[in-house]
Parts: structure tokens; C-alpha cells; sequence
């Protein structure tokens, strides 16, 4: 009886090492949050988001910088009439500080020195936009594989 007590206790001891060496399987969402509705300005959106959420913005015009420092897409509800005004001659109206992001469906204007500015970084796409009314419309420095498709880059300086 001892005997088969402890086989028992043996065979427990092993497979909960085993169960504890495998990696746990947690499932995790994208979260869809909607500027206005749920965020009044796209930088409170952007804090508030996690890696792999998508932020939908509304049409209207949005007077703020917006610096993207994690993976997430940013979409705007139509190209002209979804408006990030930066209203600044000394800041990027969007400065892009991480890999795996996705820009789409916005006026970017009066950025100042440039309508949109990433840095060392890889894996970004800026899609279907007007950027506008800056020095530079789009400026990168030693990022590799961006993708710029479907934009009207006009009315900047350089």
C-alpha cells in the first residue's frame, strides 16, 4: 500500500512539474476605441491603448502633436475631413517612437518642421492620407521598411 502511495505522490510531483514548464495559453483582443467617443483627444486614446489596439477617429479637426509609442493602427473616419492640424512651426504634427504602426485616412497639417517624423524605427505604414502645409511632409531617419502607399503629399515647403 505504502508502495502504491508513493508512485502516486511520484506520478502527481511530475506532471504538475510538467504543466508548470508549458507556456500558459491566454488569449488576448484588440481593443477598437473611438476618438471622440471614448477618448476626447487622439494622445489620450494613444495612452490609454495597448499594443495591437486600433483607434478610430471621427471626423472633425483634432489641434494637438501626436507622438505613437507603441504598435497600434491609428485610422481616420475619411482623408479630408479627418483633420490633425498641429497648428506648430517647431514640432512634428505626428512623431512615430515605435515599430509595427499603421497611419491611415487623415489631413496632417501644419507640423512645422515635418507632417510626420519616425526615427529608427521599422515596420510602419502611412496610408491613404493628405500631409500638408509643412517644412517637410514626411521625414525618416534610418528607419527601413516603411511603406508609403496612396498619399498626397503637397503644399509643404521642401
Amino acid at each position: 500500500m505504502k508502495k502504491i502511495v508513493l508512485v502516486a505522490f511520484v506520478l502527481v510531483l511530475l506532471s504538475s512539474t510538467l504543466i508548470s514548464r508549458l507556456p500558459a495559453l491566454v488569449e488576448t483582443h484588440s481593443a477598437n476605441i473611438v476618438v471622440p467617443d471614448d477618448y476626447e483627444r487622439i494622445q489620450w486614446a494613444i495612452g490609454n491603448a495597448s499594443d495591437g489596439d486600433t483607434i478610430f477617429v471621427r471626423a472633425g479637426t483634432y489641434y494637438e502633436h501626436v507622438t505613437i509609442d507603441k504598435p497600434i493602427s491609428l485610422i481616420g473616419e475619411n482623408r479630408t475631413t479627418t483633420i490633425i492640424d498641429a497648428n506648430d512651426e517647431s514640432e512634428a504634427a505626428i512623431r512615430i517612437e515605435a515599430s509595427n504602426i499603421s497611419i491611415s485616412g487623415f489631413t496632417i497639417q501644419n507640423g512645422g518642421m515635418q507632417g510626420v517624423l519616425c526615427s529608427n524605427e521599422r515596420d510602419n505604414k502611412i496610408a491613404r492620407n493628405i500631409i500638408a502645409g509643412s517644412f517637410r511632409g514626411v521625414c525618416f531617419w534610418n528607419s527601413t521598411n516603411i511603406k508609403l502607399e496612396d498619399n498626397i503629399i503637397e503644399n509643404n515647403t521642401h
